[in-house]
């Protein structure tokens, strides 16, 4: 069953309510938040393209285009979790300060910020050119997909970095909350009177989305993982040449052949459509607040 009109509508929809909100969080300079907007957006404009223009087909149209995106797809798990460990650093931050930021704090935060959702996606995408068997693989109905090969060495490189940053993202969040309940009085106060662009209702929203975002990406990270192992497939990673010695052509699957593998398959569908749930979960949480509705008439 083709994923076209309804999956590239949605995914259409969730770009939109990214982009929503956006204007003010910018203005705010929240880095965990625009970082999660970037990994987001770049989710739902790769899947809703490849859904078109492979809708009932895997023919190698665009290999540029597949070059690309493949390569986005591998950052995409590191970077929305990366997103959610900056959310729930900086709000662990907050809520262990006792004084407000200076402005040279906040440009060293903003670069750890950087570093962990931008500079980490981008090495791990880097990575995957060493345990990529081809150049891309084409599937049908999705398009253009990551051909990492299933080696042990993928595990470290590729595989366990959604696992680890989902780990210490859940621990900054346990550590917050707990922080926050300790000295609840003295950190609402914090928060009123700084200009950082959060105050307490905003902490506990962004707190929820960092949340949400934990109990989507570690189950589906482990399940991957469990996934690849128990296939029984896992092979010793040889060598560069042994690896890409048939690089340049892409590897294409029909969907009956994905459907013949259960897990696989389960696997993909849901990692394809949490991508659409992104905005609409953002939005749920920005979008729809008492700051954006007055933001929104502000710029009417």
């Amino acid at each position: 069953m083709s994923l076209v009109p309804l999956y590239p509508a949605l995914s259409g929809l969730a770009i939109c309510l990214l982009l929503v909100p956006l204007s003010w969080h910018l203005k705010a300079r929240n880095s965990g938040t625009l970082i999660y907007i970037f990994w987001g957006l770049v989710g739902n404009l790769v899947f809703l393209t490849n859904t078109i223009v492979w809708a009932g087909n895997f023919e190698d149209h665009a290999p540029i285009w597949c070059d690309i995106s493949a390569k986005l797809i591998v950052g995409l798990s590191v970077g929305l979790t990366a997103a959610s460990l900056c959310i729930n650093r900086n709000l662990y931050k907050v809520a262990t300060a006792t004084t407000v930021a200076i402005t040279s704090s906040k440009l060293k935060a903003a670069a750890i910020d950087l570093m962990l959702g931008i500079g980490l996606p981008m090495v791990v995408m880097a990575l995957d050119c060493v345990v990529a068997g081809r150049r891309y693989g084409i599937i049908e109905d999705i398009g253009c997909w990551p051909a990492t090969q299933n080696t042990l060495l993928a595990i470290p490189m590729i595989l366990i970095w959604p696992i680890i940053i989902s780990v210490a993202s859940l621990i900054y969040c346990s550590l917050s909350i707990r922080a926050f309940l300790i000295k609840r009085q003295q950190v609402s106060q914090l928060l009123n009177s700084s200009h950082s662009g959060i105050n307490t209702s905003r902490y506990f929203r962004l707190m929820a989305l960092a949340s949400i975002e934990i109990a989507f990406s570690l189950p589906l990270a482990l399940y991957f993982l469990v996934t690849n192992l128990r296939g029984g497939t896992v092979v010793p990673w040889v060598s560069w040449g042994d690896t890409h010695a048939n690089f340049s052509e892409p590897v294409k699957f029909p969907m009956i052949l994905l459907k013949s593998v259960p897990d696989v398959y389960k696997g993909l569908l849901i990692n394809l459509w949490v991508m659409p749930s992104t905005g609409f979960v953002f939005f749920l949480f920005f979008g729809l607040s008492e700051e954006a509705i007055v933001v929104y008439h502000c710029e009417k």
